[in-house]
């Protein structure tokens, strides 16, 4: 059995790894100089608005852009004490509105968390100020808007004796205290708060470190608190090393499955990856430690989790030939290791990895600094495939060629990456740099799989598909390439690199059990943009090639059941997936018709009915 899914993995990968490399242009870079800028946090919105946050001349600096980078507004935030103030987080909702946090200096309170909010216009709304009861540094280090316009933040706080505790705060859309939460280890020792996330019920997730009663035993400690605030749930991870574990990241997915990631000390393997996943009730279902070459230092920083439950995370791993190089690690939905990526910028010196975003087809994209000749550093982003293949990376190297650092990076939907961080202007002073990438050309896609759509909820379980471009007359040579995923409503997004506006192309889908399915003409790109959709009609493909799947809505599928890819559906596909069904073959297998990593005699029955409809591929 571990000899067929073994094959069954090289001839996905030799199916999928041949797909071209993306294009991808800078189209435009904002600096914002005041004095000792220092850009931290980056969020967009749907309009293509790009808002930034930080610290600028010690106070909060906040600016947004409009999608052509043409800066619309900054707004300042200087607290009661004219000191130090400096942003860490920042958000946006759905009406444009700002939200802001991080760290301002109180009159007679030391630090405090400072949460402000301003409408789309810049116009500040309201501040909410919190100290903790020690009177001392306290720090706001995550921010997250509900649907509802509530804002929760958290962070550290010192109590009244010498230790922080974790802080989570909860306002309403005007600014009022809902309630405040802290927690205190038990170790009555420091603990720090470092992430927030919300899932769609309201809950709310913090992860950090607890220590316990020595001064070098760190814990993961993750909690959960309903809408109300009540504590749900503590969880307390401690590595093999027993030793320093400190969790720096938290992601949620649609089922209110936790995943937190953090750097764990091993045994004998210093510092690894450390990477978690509970269910909504705060169960353990794996732990996944990541240890890169040499047994070195490896830190995560960053996890993130599609829409099909595959989760990445993002750090730096040091090796003896190149420093620290990033690192990108997949993982299934069930733990199961995926690929490993490593980044080793052209310095080949040290990179520090700082941010990573998906967009809707599961690519990765991943922003840090990259030392290129001695001790200053550039700004280096990079794409990675849903199968981990590298698509491009981007160097930035300010104006003043000294150290430059990207802390935050955002994809939109229309595949723009932004990146931001600081930057070394002239004098060495720091000035806030934002970028916009875009990727062209693009096609955006929508087509069904036969076995993998539901009708009852009328969505698809996501997979990958590759794209053909053909030239419309013989021989029908292949143009480009790209692979990509689509998503749960059929829709996938592909860049290509050789095509030409105007030009009619055939596309060709190819899913991994399915039959190739030809457009029913040629179509072309304008504007380096291409959409279109095979679902609503059995003539959007050549031949009238597909099945109709659903009545309400009417939607049209390719067909399933071509296991061996030879382009028609018959007795061999259907003997495999028998086969594998009387072994009770699980996982993500080509005899897995309907994508639910079972086979069965569900996926029998529909190889069966196409073999005796003699379903096969139509080509002009």
């Amino acid at each position: 059995m571990k000899t067929k899914i073994f094959l069954l993995s090289i001839l996905l990968l030799s199916f999928f790894s041949t797909n071209s490399i993306s294009q991808v242009s800078q189209e435009w870079v904002s600096s914002y100089h005041f004095t000792s800028d220092d850009g931290k946090a980056l969020t967009i919105d749907d309009n293509g608005n790009v808002y930034v946050t930080g610290t600028s001349g010690n106070d909060y600096a906040t600016i947004k852009y409009n999608s052509s980078g043409v800066q619309q507004w900054v707004a300042k935030y200087d607290g009661p004490a004219n000191g130090g103030d400096g942003a860490t987080a920042i958000a946006v909702d759905a009406s444009g509105n700002v939200y802001v946090t991080g760290g301002s200096n109180g009159i007679s309170s030391g630090s405090d968390f400072a949460t402000v909010k301003y409408n789309s216009s810049g116009v500040q709304q309201w501040v909410a100020r919190l100290s903790g009861t020690g009177n001392n540094v306290d720090l706001a280090n995550a921010i997250a808007v509900d649907s509802s316009g509530n804002v929760y933040v958290t962070g550290f706080t010192f109590g009244s004796g010498s230790f922080q505790n974790y802080t989570t705060v909860k306002y309403n859309s005007s600014g009022n205290l809902q309630w405040v939460k802290y927690y205190n280890g038990t170790g009555n020792n420091a603990d720090f708060a470092s992430a927030l996330a919300l899932d769609d019920l309201g809950n709310v997730y913090v992860t950090g470190y607890s220590r316990g009663s020595g001064s070098s035993d760190d814990d993961f400690a993750t909690i959960k608190y309903d809408s109300a605030g009540n504590e749900e749930w503590v969880r307390i991870y401690q590595g093999p090393g027993d030793e320093f574990d400190q969790a720096q990241s938290i992601a949620v997915d649609g089922l209110s499955n936790v995943y937190v990631t953090g750097r764990s000390f091993g045994a004998g393997t210093n510092y690894d990856y450390a990477t978690i996943k509970y269910n909504s009730l705060g169960d353990s279902l794996w732990v996944q430690r990541y240890n890169g070459v040499d047994n070195n230092h490896d830190f995560s920083k960053t996890v993130k989790v599609d829409a099909s439950g595959n989760v990445f995370v993002l750090g730096q791993s040091f090796n003896n030939l190149t420093n620290y190089d990033f690192a990108t690690v997949k993982y299934n939905s069930a733990g199961v290791f995926q690929w490993d990526k490593k980044y080793n910028g052209p310095g080949n010196s040290v990179e520090n990895a700082n941010a990573m975003a998906l967009d809707d087809s599961g690519n990765v994209y991943i922003t840090g600094s990259s030392s290129l000749s001695g001790q200053n550093y550039n700004y280096a982003t990079v794409k990675y495939s849903n199968s981990g293949i590298e698509r491009w990376s981007q160097i930035y190297n300010g104006t003043a060629s000294g150290s430059d650092e990207p802390f935050s990076i955002a994809v939109d939907a229309s595949g723009n990456v932004y990146v931001t961080g600081s930057s070394a202007g002239l004098g060495q002073m720091k000035n806030y740099v934002t970028i916009k990438y875009s990727q062209s050309p693009r096609a955006t896609l929508t087509a069904f799989i036969e076995g993998f759509y539901n009708s009852s909820s009328n969505s698809l379980n996501s997979d990958i598909v590759k794209i053909y471009l053909r030239n419309t007359s013989s021989p029908f040579s292949i143009v480009d390439t790209s692979v990509s995923t689509l998503d749960s409503v059929g829709t996938g997004t592909f860049y290509f690199s050789n095509i030409s506006n105007g030009t009619n192309y055939y596309i060709i889908i190819k899913h991994r059990n399915s039959i190739e399915t030809w457009s029913n003409s040629g179509n072309s790109f304008a504007s380096d943009t291409l959409i279109y959709d095979f679902t609503t009609a059995a003539n959007k493909a050549f031949g009238n090639n597909m099945k109709q799947v659903d009545t309400s809505p009417v939607r049209f599928a390719i067909y399933s059941g071509d296991v061996n890819q030879d382009g028609v559906v018959d007795a061999t596909d259907a003997g495999a997936i028998d086969n594998d069904a009387s072994n009770f073959v699980t996982g993500y297998v080509n005899t897995d018709i309907t994508g639910d990593d079972l086979v069965d005699a569900t996926d029998a029955a529909i190889a069966d009915n196409n073999a005796s409809n003699f379903v096969s591929v139509i080509r002009p």
